[in-house]
């Protein structure tokens, strides 16, 4: 993570945040989300959201909204210090048959490989939140505002390489240590399921992580042990 940008390492490390809709009634309605960085057609974050939750049809009839990401309180640490970024712009729904739909909905599964089946479901939607304003609170008395356009694109970019990056370390290492059983099996599919759905193959680790899974699912041997 780049040290010299607090507010995108809270956005990268995060992936839950409070959602701020507005109501039927005209009042505010604070829930929570799931949500992932993208870079490409327009920078923003991504959301799945279902149609069943409050907050899905008060999007689609106001789209106005806002986010609030935080680093979770442990309790060591006063709250005040605690890093925040505020977020205020627009959701839209991604049309399915729209020609950015395919991209988001890799990206949004490449962050959480266990939500791929829900996209098979009709009342699960894919929103597209645009900022157009964010506040960042690094602790105590630090503001920053810094939703530039050219500062978020860039920024955005560098960080959804990162973290795919990163998350294929974990898994790689995670399937390595646990040599057989249900716990390296589950770290494969997941590193499969990110292969399948990088785009192109492009992003930096895609050569790594081809040749590791070529390696494992030809080692028979360990795969007997374990059964």
């Amino acid at each position: 993570m780049n040290e010299n940008n607090p507010w995108l390492e809270l956005l990268t490390l995060q992936r839950w945040a409070a959602l701020g809709t507005i109501s039927d009634e005209g009042v505010p309605y604070v829930s929570s989300v799931a949500y992932t960085l993208i870079s490409s057609t327009q920078p923003g974050l991504l959301m799945h959201l279902s149609q069943l939750a409050a907050h899905t049809g008060y999007l689609q009839k106001k789209p106005a909204c806002s986010l609030l990401i935080a680093k979770p309180d442990d309790g060591t640490e006063d709250p005040q210090t605690l890093p925040r970024f505020t977020l205020v712009g627009t959701a839209r729904r991604v049309d399915r048959d729209s020609g950015e739909f395919a991209n988001a909905a890799r990206c949004y599964i490449r962050r959480f490989p266990h939500s791929e089946m829900r996209f098979g479901l009709g009342d699960f939607h894919l929103f597209h939140f645009t900022p157009k304003k964010g506040i960042f609170v690094g602790g105590f008395g630090g503001l920053d505002d810094p939703t530039q356009p050219e500062l978020w694109s860039e920024s955005f970019a560098l960080s959804e390489n990162t973290f795919t990056n990163q998350v294929i370390d974990q898994l790689i290492a995670k399937a390595k240590a646990t040599r057989s059983g249900k716990f390296r099996q589950s770290s494969l599919a997941t590193l499969a399921k990110m292969y399948r759905n990088s785009e192109n193959k492009t992003w930096s680790k895609s050569s790594e992580i081809a040749n590791y899974l070529e390696s494992c699912f030809q080692d028979k041997r360990v795969d007997k042990k374990a059964n």
